[in-house]
């Protein structure tokens, strides 16, 4: 009997210890790591020249996270020994072994020297300095580390300059926000035209306006400047560059943004502030039909109102409410679509289809641009 008792015992201990381990398996106990080891590549004596080169290999070994973690790598770059300057390059790696964009390296070494143009750039191979830092995601805070640094003794690079981009942002600025940046209202992206933007404004004679890809005073906001083109209003163009309306009332507005070498060109088209009702609830009339054209109110606070609709809408995909601008003959009328919901303004801008909405024969839509609020009655 009492050998049975201790071969009980026995077995329920090894059942708990086989459940602890179990628990650990399933729940890893983080830990700091205390060494990250970036290799030397084999060979990193030789000379990597870039302008030649599609991808700069390199691995490591994972920090000893106390588990097999999921680790985000980001490669620094320097071209001195200390790393007392130093840029840490944009792409990401979730690998140990890391194919590091030629470019994107030789980006990072035009402006860690500091070069304006390509004859301040060196023409014989220099040392570069590389060094990994890993984190992981949802560790607790402070779980980054360095790894060693390496040196790459001949590296032969060029002035390689970042590929220029369309903003994917545009925002206006002006007395109708009071100046301020963070009441400036967005432009709408047009959809299937990166280079295109909208905004339905209120100017008031002798008040201004701006834009700018970015909410703050840059330097890069633009106006009546060089580099723009202004259509469609007669404005005049002050000293500081805001385009300055010579008469009060609603401007529907587009931005057309073009590259040109390593700036940007801009086209400010202002056009009548004209909003349509389309499709199922104004009979089935797929154009802007100036029958379904919304009346344009006479001041900044004033709201845009709808024809009295001519069909009910249940909401389906076949019978709903269409509004929409149309921004140029060779614009289709969805790209500058929107609706609203919950009683606010929503824009399709790139986005998918909207969700549908219903309507009654005889109700008018109300939209008030400078709110943002809209409803039906």
């Amino acid at each position: 009997m009492k050998k049975i008792h201790l071969y009980l015992c026995f077995m329920l201990g090894l059942m708990a210890f086989s459940a602890c381990d179990k628990d650990q398996d399933s729940n890893p106990i983080y830990q700091d790591p205390t060494t990250f080891v970036l290799n030397t590549p084999k060979y990193a004596n030789a000379e990597y020249d870039l302008s030649d080169a599609n991808a700069v290999l390199l691995t490591c070994s994972q920090p000893d996270y106390g588990f097999a973690a999921a680790v985000v790598y980001t490669v620094q770059v320097a071209t001195q020994s200390d790393f007392s300057n130093y840029l840490e390059l944009a792409t990401a790696y979730t690998s140990a072994r890391m194919e590091v964009d030629a470019k994107e390296l030789a980006v990072a070494l035009v402006a860690l020297l500091g070069a304006e143009d390509k004859d301040d750039f060196p023409t014989e191979a220099f040392p570069v300095y590389i060094r990994l830092k890993a984190t992981v995601t949802n560790a607790p805070e402070g779980n980054e580390i360095l790894s060693n640094i390496i040196t790459l003794p001949k590296v032969k690079s060029y002035f390689a300059l970042e590929e220029m981009k369309l903003p994917t942002e545009m925002y206006a600025i002006g007395d109708f926000c009071s100046w301020e940046w963070e009441d400036a209202p967005a432009m709408v992206p047009v959809h299937s035209n990166p280079d295109k933007f909208w905004l339905m404004v209120w100017g008031e004679a002798g008040k201004g306006m701006k834009f700018n890809t970015a909410t703050s005073w840059n330097g890069n906001q633009f106006g009546a400047t060089d580099g723009v083109t202004i259509n469609g209003i007669d404005y005049e163009a002050a000293a500081d560059g805001n385009i300055v309306f010579k008469e009060s009332g609603w401007h529907l507005v587009m931005v057309t943004v073009t590259i040109e070498g390593r700036g940007y060109l801009y086209t400010v088209d202002f056009m009548e502030p004209a909003v349509y009702v389309f499709g199922a609830a104004n009979g089935g009339i797929w154009s802007a039909d100036d029958n379904w054209k919304f009346t344009v109110p006479t001041t900044a606070d004033g709201e845009f109102v709808s024809p009295a609709l001519a069909v009910d809408c249940d909401g389906s995909d076949e019978k709903n409410l269409r509004l929409c601008v149309v921004l140029a003959d060779n614009i289709d009328w969805w790209k500058s679509e929107f609706i609203f919901f919950d009683g606010k303004i929503t824009y399709r801008a790139a986005g998918a289809d909207q969700e549908r909405i219903s309507c009654k024969a005889g109700e008018k839509v109300y939209l008030n641009f400078s709110t943002g609020e809209a409803y039906m009655e």
